[in-house]
């Protein structure tokens, strides 16, 4: 229980000191352009009426920006919502991001820099193509992904990740909450919800999963690890499928860990939570330790 509550309190702490707390001066947006000059100055904005996007927007490197979603919506028009780059950050709070797809990795974030997301709904965003993984977004290396109180639901790619698909970054996840999102791929490895492809860190906490798959959207896959980082918290999650039989696999010598995890609330398919299978048996097997 002790180990949960730190990781808790370092996960706000993490996005509290991202954001600033939220407490800075912003400029009001009602349309797409005086969204995209307000982002290009750096500014930060509180939206005033929904919007519908028709281009990418670009975090430049060295821009630290923060979008009051102010209960909006941000929809797409067959394109990306955003592309952070490596030094950039790019806050998000209370606004819904629906609707963006792409015939690239990160239907509606390609990240590579700073994203958080407070109390957002990002739904119903997509890849398109053969090898595009991660329907709503598609975290790179080196980039961070922190998100509180946030809903994922009704995001699909064609490969790893339906929702997020954490390629080496890291992905730091508090109470939230992934539903009917899906990967059409056959492998249940890339995960409905969320793929794990390499990276530093990845902590989720508190989090929910349901109706989350693969292939032709029957098979259940809430968390598919291909190859994992060497640390990977999951605590306090429930309704979690992690691959097909409750068992943990890793792909081309991957690593995969649940370390610190409170296994009484995490659910597997076959009641088999310490069934941990590799696909090669020279890789190196993970940890199952409970609280």
């Amino acid at each position: 229980m002790l180990m949960k509550k730190t990781i808790l309190l370092f996960l706000f702490a993490v996005i509290a000191a991202g954001t600033g707390a939220w407490a800075q001066t912003y400029t009001d947006v009602s349309t797409f352009q005086n969204l995209k000059t307000a982002l290009s100055a750096g500014n930060h904005v509180r939206l005033t009426s929904d919007i519908t996007c028709t281009e990418m927007l670009t975090i430049d490197d060295g821009k630290k920006v923060i979008i009051d979603g102010n209960g909006k919506t941000l929809s797409g028009s067959g394109n990306r919502a955003f592309y952070i780059n490596s030094s950039a950050v790019l806050a998000l709070k209370n606004v819904t991001i629906e609707n963006f797809d792409l015939n690239a990795g990160g239907g509606a974030f390609r990240n590579y820099g700073t994203l958080v997301l407070d109390e957002c709904t990002v739904s119903n965003n997509h890849t398109d193509g053969g090898n595009q993984g991660g329907g709503a977004i598609e975290n790179g290396y080196g980039a961070y992904l922190y998100a509180d109180k946030t809903t994922f639901s009704g995001n699909y790619s064609s490969e790893i990740g339906g929702a997020i698909n954490n390629y080496r970054g890291s992905l730091y996840m508090c109470n939230c909450t992934f539903t009917n999102n899906y990967t059409t791929s056959s492998s249940a490895n890339y995960g409905g919800a969320i793929g794990i492809n390499g990276g530093n860190q990845v902590h989720l906490v508190n989090c929910s999963f349901s109706g989350n798959k693969y292939g032709t959207n029957t098979g259940i896959s809430d968390i598919g690890v291909y190859n994992a980082p060497s640390i990977s918290i999951i605590a306090g999650c429930t309704g979690v499928t992690i691959l097909p039989s409750g068992k943990l696999n890793t792909y081309d010598k991957g690593k995969a860990s649940l370390d610190y995890s409170d296994l009484d609330n995490i659910l597997f398919t076959d009641n088999e939570p310490y069934n941990i299978t590799l696909s090669d048996a020279s890789s190196e097997h993970g940890v199952v330790t409970s609280l």
